[in-house]
């Protein structure tokens, strides 16, 4: 079932986008003409209206959309795009600038799941405040500000099993239960209204992983607590609902996680004996029925775990279509069509015309829930597809117009290129910014790692850690610590020994480097290995 997020969004409600000369292909509506079925161009108008088929779709990493030509179909049709949190924060500043542009330019919504709950805030849990609720929501509020400074609010925020994380936190299940549905649902509703105050116009969106609970009386698909699961969702659900009134907050709707091979039965099950005779499929109707009944839109994520985690990809795109098929010939309806994947494939994002790349599947999707346009099921290429590895890496950079591919994390309130250096204006005490992910550095190859720095802050050392494609742990062991001028002088030029740590071996993957510990402003005018 769907992947973690760690610990936003505005909504905006229905819009009307400006219409496109027909010349603007990126942002054109692409429609199957009546007669050859074949695309015909015409302009943008609304997206994400209620009470039409809505798809969404995610992605992993937002660089994969910022060139709308990679995905012109689905750019002009798609309603929502969704990211994780994670991926996001893993962003860098100039690669969301560009993702916020595109966002804006086309009209496209933007959704960002996160967990509302942040499990490792528990401890701090204090009954009758609102203790875990506000520090969940600070924090992952403040991975959204520099999409915002982009000029980018998020329109739905959506909420991975929150009360789970509160009540077993880091879904461990052999202890006590930290908190009763009530209190973990105070603590979200807590939350909500800290998102309100920074986005007035929010959707929230509660995700539940469906077949990981009982459902009014029945059992889960696994035992987790107990042979129903994480608890029955009917009573989660109205306790939920009912903590988000009191507090003067409301849902806008309810997202299903719920693989096909779960709807279907046939995903291995911990206690298959039990659950023999249960019908996934008409549960999982009935929890439309009853989100439909409260009020809410529902949204059901297509996607099929087995052929997600071993592929081949094109059976992961016959089982999402298929189960789009089954469940709209129970008689169900969702009120979004959400087509994401938390599994190993669909192996790329983009383009739309590699076949059974997501943008490809989102786009056969689009076809058949928005324009009547049935997906071809019969001539599936079922052969096996291999990950592109990145074998390029990068030992120099130099920050000449752009920030190379480097992520500002904690305590940082804003860095980018100046006068070719990156400018960093660090806000607290623990400031550190990211290299680009897959270096695949030889570690044998280079002896020393030159930082060329200008340091404005009270900082007398500066750290730089490293992972390996055998250790990915970010820690003290695999870190240097190299002294540092302090002042509001010119720059100096930083030198530490590789080999002076013994771990500093085999492909290096990643690069961190602490510019000091103290708030200020920091310029570096190069990083290279040598």
């Amino acid at each position: 079932l769907s992947v973690a997020c760690s610990c936003s969004s505005q909504s905006v409600d229905d819009i009307t986008v400006q219409q496109l000369s027909p010349q603007s292909s990126a942002e054109k509506s692409i429609l199957p003409s009546q007669g050859s079925m074949e695309p015909t161009m015409q302009p943008v108008r609304q997206r994400d209206l209620e009470g039409t088929p809505r798809v969404w779709m995610n992605v992993y990493h937002p660089a994969d959309l910022v060139d709308t030509g990679k995905w012109e179909y689905v750019s002009a049709n798609v309603d929502t795009v969704s990211l994780f949190i994670d991926y996001l924060n893993q962003t860098d500043s100039d690669t969301i600038r560009e993702f916020a542009s595109m966002l804006n330019r086309t009209g496209i919504k933007l959704g960002v799941e996160c967990a509302g709950i942040c499990d490792w805030y528990t401890d701090k849990y204090v009954a009758g405040t609102d203790s875990l609720g506000r520090l969940s929501a600070q924090l992952e509020i403040d991975r959204l500000k520099r999409l915002k400074k982009a000029g980018k609010n998020v329109d739905y925020v959506i909420f991975d099993h929150p009360l789970t994380r509160a009540i077993y936190p880091n879904e461990d299940y052999s202890l006590p239960a930290r908190m009763t549905y009530a209190q973990a649902a105070e603590q979200l509703a807590y939350a909500m209204t800290y998102w309100k105050k920074e986005y007035p116009d929010i959707r929230f969106i509660y995700c539940v992983n469906f077949p990981n609970h009982g459902w009014k009386g029945s059992l889960a698909y696994y035992k987790l607590v107990d042979k129903y699961g994480r608890g029955d969702f009917y009573e989660e659900f109205q306790v939920v609902l009912s903590a988000a009134e009191k507090a003067g907050v409301k849902f806008y709707g309810l997202l299903a996680d719920n693989p096909y091979d779960y709807a279907t039965g046939k995903r291995y099950s911990s206690q298959e004996k039990l659950i023999v005779n249960i019908n996934w499929m008409a549960r999982l109707l009935d929890l439309e029925k009853e989100v439909k009944s409260k009020g809410l839109v529902f949204a059901l994520f297509f996607n099929s775990e087995t052929p997600g985690t071993k592929g081949p990809e094109g059976e992961y795109y016959r089982q999402t279509i298929s189960y789009i098929n089954d469940y709209t010939k129970n008689g169900g309806k969702p009120d979004i069509n959400f087509i994401e994947s938390w599994y190993k494939y669909p192996l790329e994002s983009v383009p739309e015309s590699e076949k059974y790349s997501m943008t490809y599947i989102v786009k056969d999707v689009i076809k058949q829930i928005k324009f009547g346009q049935k997906a071809d099921l019969s001539s599936i290429d079922l052969s096996s597809k291999h990950p592109v590895v990145n074998t390029a890496y990068v030992d120099n950079w130099q920050f000449e117009g752009g920030v190379d591919g480097w992520i500002d994390q904690s305590d940082i309130e804003e860095m980018r290129s100046v006068n070719g250096a990156l400018y960093i204006n660090c806000s607290g005490n623990d400031p550190y910014i990211l290299s680009p992910e897959r270096l695949n550095i030889d570690a044998k190859s280079y002896k020393t790692l030159h930082i060329r720095i200008k340091n404005m802050t009270r900082s007398t050392s500066l750290r730089v850690f490293f992972i390996t494609n055998a250790d990915s742990n970010m820690d003290e062991r695999k870190s240097y610590v190299a002294p540092l001028t302090s002042g509001a002088g010119g720059y100096t030029d930083v030198y530490i020994d590789l080999a002076s740590n013994s771990l500093w071996k085999g492909t290096i993957t990643r690069l961190r480097i602490d510019p000091g510990d103290q708030p200020g402003e920091v310029y570096i005018d190069s990083i290279s290995l040598e």
